[in-house]
């Protein structure tokens, strides 16, 4: 990524001002989860201010219980050796949740300039609703099993094998559910939903997959089609959507042929049911995303539909497909590799006092970003308090090019997205990068940087790397108590043209 020459970035100095003393004053307890959202607004009558602020409040809180459950998962699977990565649960997924619960203003009120609110979510009502959902699909997945046995019986393999295929996509939305439920609850999961135990297993689902679908080389039209057939009918119509890359696991990583795939599976939803984009500030009704999960000599395909309407697709990428393609082009380049970084950036994650700060990419939320060679892109950045913010990419080839250092987050840009700079354009090196960001209330120590100069604008090259980090994170630590630091990760993908 590099800056272009006439790029101008949106700076002004003004006194910093606190937030006010009630915005934290609440902590989360053992009956009600608390969010926060801020946005700046015109005056007490901003009701588009006012909603911004609220749903970054419910996004809050949904970050909080998908944090919890991602503890749970983690614990669950360290006590019992497996590995969830077949969990697709994503904090999108529970946010759609959170906002049917009923969520309730605590205190709200206008502080120079900037409308703050706080909301609660009561824990009974979010454990009462995923009971529900549990149960529902239990039921659900129990009969389409029996339906497919009885397709089964009958010979009728075609119908079998798409009821299989729609059964696959039902229990991994049970998994995801019961996962949110058991972080939730603190009682016996069998004694909460019996009917637990007679669920299909997905090891018996997939290896009838397996035999019904035997070997075929297929084309990125089978696949697509495979997904379109079990499509409910209120998604067989124009939707407005955003398309998120199909990820490598939970990783966040795409490859060369999740991002070709996506795009070609968008296209045909388009051209099928005249699904559409979103475009500037209009806002997608659903999301679609997806999963590769390697299974022994197949790749598995979760597409996921989030928001409006919440469904699971599945496919399998076949041995002989995957022999055509390459593993090196259906699996992100240096993935290990990149997986150490990321695992070195959350363990080693330094958070001091309140402060928080997030960067996005603007067509991409809570959904991994992929990005070619040569495109425009922007940065949006919101902070919850005055601050100053130093942005790293991390590039594919290890190097830390200088983003911005010091930006300064203005106390009348508290609880806005911000454009970070103009314009970025992308450039080599191509495959998995990451950006970190740095924030703290007082000046970040400056980086040791060499100008690369590139065709189109130029690089800032860190010639102290992770020792300069080191450094950096040892200065803020020596800091007065008043000071507060925070970081922020976010992974996206370049891939070619």
């Amino acid at each position: 990524m590099r800056r272009l020459l006439l790029a101008v970035m949106m700076m002004g100095i003004m006194a910093c001002a606190a937030q006010p003393a009630w915005f934290f004053a609440q902590a989360p307890t053992s009956n009600d989860i608390y969010g926060r959202g801020a946005a700046k607004t015109k005056d007490k009558y901003d009701a588009e201010a006012k909603e911004t602020a609220r749903q970054e409040a419910l996004a809050d809180i949904s970050k909080q219980i998908y944090v919890q459950v991602n503890a749970y998962i983690q614990t669950k699977d360290t006590e019992t050796g497996n590995n969830a990565s077949s969990s697709f649960l994503k904090e999108i997924q529970v946010e759609s949740c959170v906002n049917v619960c009923n969520a309730t203003t605590v205190k709200d009120g206008i502080d120079n300039k900037v409308y703050y609110i706080v909301i609660s979510v009561s824990r009974e009502r979010l454990i009462n609703h995923y009971l529900n959902m549990v149960n529902r699909t239990a039921d659900e997945a129990i009969a389409a099993y029996d339906v497919i046995m009885d397709l089964l019986n009958s010979k009728n393999d075609k119908d079998a094998l798409s009821a299989l295929q729609q059964l696959r996509g039902k229990l991994i939305d049970l998994e995801n559910f019961t996962n949110i439920f058991s972080a939730l609850y603190s009682g016996s999961l069998t004694d909460a939903v019996p009917q637990l135990s007679k669920r299909p297993r997905m090891g018996d689902v997939d290896a009838r997959i397996a035999v019904l679908r035997g070997n075929p080389r297929q084309s990125y039209d089978d696949l697509a089609e495979d997904i379109i057939s079990q499509l409910p009918p209120q998604l067989c119509e124009p939707r407005a959507y955003l398309l998120s890359y199909i990820e490598w696991l939970n990783t966040g990583f795409s490859s060369d042929f999740s991002g070709a795939f996506s795009e070609h599976l968008a296209g045909v939803l388009e051209r099928r049911f005249n699904w559409y984009k979103v475009s500037g500030s209009q806002k997608p009704e659903i999301t679609l995303g997806g999963q590769l999960l390697p299974e022994g000599d197949r790749i598995n395909i979760l597409i996921r539909i989030s928001g409006a309407y919440n469904h699971t697709c599945t496919t399998q990428l076949s041995p002989n497909s995957l022999a055509h393609l390459g593993m090196d082009f259906v699996r992100p380049k240096d993935l290990e590799e990149k997986l150490k970084s990321q695992k070195t950036f959350v363990d080693d994650k330094v958070q001091k006092g309140q402060l928080s700060v997030r960067i996005k990419f603007p067509k991409y939320d809570n959904t991994p970003a992929v990005y070619r060679l040569g495109e425009e892109i922007n940065l949006f950045i919101k902070a919850n308090k005055p601050c100053y913010v130093t942005v790293i990419n991390v590039e594919a080839n290890g190097a830390w090019n200088i983003l911005e250092e010091n930006h300064r987050v203005n106390a009348d840009s508290v609880g806005e997205w911000l454009t970070l700079f103009e314009t970025y354009l992308v450039s080599p090196p191509i495959g998995v990068e990451q950006l970190l960001v740095q924030a703290s209330l007082d000046p970040l120590p400056v980086y040791k940087t060499r100008t690369e100069n590139v065709p189109g604008g130029t690089k800032a090259i860190s010639e102290g790397l992770a020792t300069e980090l080191a450094q950096t994170r040892g200065l803020v630590k020596k800091t007065p108590e008043s000071n507060e630091y925070t970081e922020f990760y976010l992974t996206w993908t370049v891939l070619e043209k």
